[in-house]
């Protein structure tokens, strides 16, 4: 996609730049490239428009590109378009199909490749694809990093996002500035692979606890037990934990709205969780409950409910079968 020059107001504004050096040469970058806007990275996007950084951006569906070219980011028409025009591409996507379409696709961000660029994914895939993903991008010299992210939709809106990373350590380096417009915290874990294995760990504590809080908050719901009271009980003690407390504003809202943390999103890592869990020796029979709780929660319903109406997913199943 060819250069323009831009005519909104954006273009009088002072631009953050990206700093990439390699092999002791500084190349800047005014553009950043973002693939991938939806529920979270949407959010990060916008931050970083926020921040000042004038973005290239690509998303399979247009319509949602739309609102960031109203405040002055370019639309690529293609992923290797991105790659074209920015030397940093930070992308979020949604799982194993997406991730090697848009990077290895014929029109693939890899596609235009070089020794000068650095590619940071932020979504949540099999390390398989990722050993894909960085065995091609090696062969250029690029550089690609597995950033996945922890903290939700509200995390990425208020910028307080954790982000994992594996790969080289001076090229996080180099990124940490970007990433920290949506993240509290960037850790580098290790080489290729470290943070999407901590984001599956992750993962797998995320979906075990959903399980739990809601088979919990629906038990109390049978006992007829005062929930704020009790939420204030639980909330103080061992008991506690992140899902435990969305459960149970969930149960004091009762909104069945969709957010951002979907049943399906869970669902969808289930497959590289248990390969993960697999690998290692470890029973995973806990795991595989926990997952079919979910499945049987989503047959038939909106999956894009969020996790923390689960118990009032359970609470119907169960009285279908009484």
């Amino acid at each position: 996609m060819a250069s323009s020059a831009c005519t909104t107001s954006m273009c009088c504004r002072p631009r953050k730049v990206a700093i990439l050096t390699f092999s002791g040469a500084v190349h800047v970058c005014s553009d950043v490239g973002f693939v991938g806007l939806g529920t979270m990275g949407g959010r990060m996007a916008e931050r970083l428009q926020q921040a000042g950084h004038r973005l290239v951006v690509y998303n399979r569906s247009v319509d949602k590109s739309a609102p960031f070219a109203a405040r002055g980011a370019r639309i690529a028409k293609q992923p290797a378009e991105v790659t074209k025009n920015c030397h940093v591409v930070v992308s979020c996507l949604l799982d194993d199909a997406a991730v090697k379409e848009v990077y290895l696709g014929a029109n693939g961000l890899l596609t235009h490749a070089t020794e000068r660029h650095v590619f940071v994914e932020h979504g949540t895939f099999s390390p398989e694809v990722r050993s894909q993903i960085a065995d091609r991008a090696s062969l250029v010299g690029a550089t690609f990093l597995d950033a996945p992210v922890t903290g939700g939709p509200e995390g990425a809106r208020a910028g307080t996002l954790i982000t994992m990373v594996g790969g080289v350590e001076s090229a996080t380096d180099q990124v940490r500035s970007l990433m920290l417009e949506y993240s509290s915290d960037v850790v580098h874990l290790g080489d290729g692979g470290a943070g999407l294995r901590l984001k599956l760990i992750n993962q797998f504590l995320v979906t075990t606890h959903v399980v739990s809080a809601a088979i919990g908050v629906n038990l109390l719901r049978s006992t007829g037990l005062p929930v704020e009271e009790s939420a204030r009980v639980l909330d103080g003690g061992w008991a506690a934990s992140t899902m435990l407390r969305r459960a149970f504003d969930a149960e004091r809202n009762q909104d069945n709205s969709s957010c951002g943390a979907p049943i399906s999103a869970l669902i969808s890592v289930s497959g590289p969780i248990a390969s993960e869990l697999a690998s290692a020796g470890i029973d995973g029979n806990f795991f595989a409950a926990a997952k079919e709780i979910l499945t049987q929660a989503a047959e038939g319903s909106d999956v894009g409910v969020d996790v923390s109406r689960l118990s009032a997913h359970l609470e119907m199943a169960g009285n279908q079968h009484d």
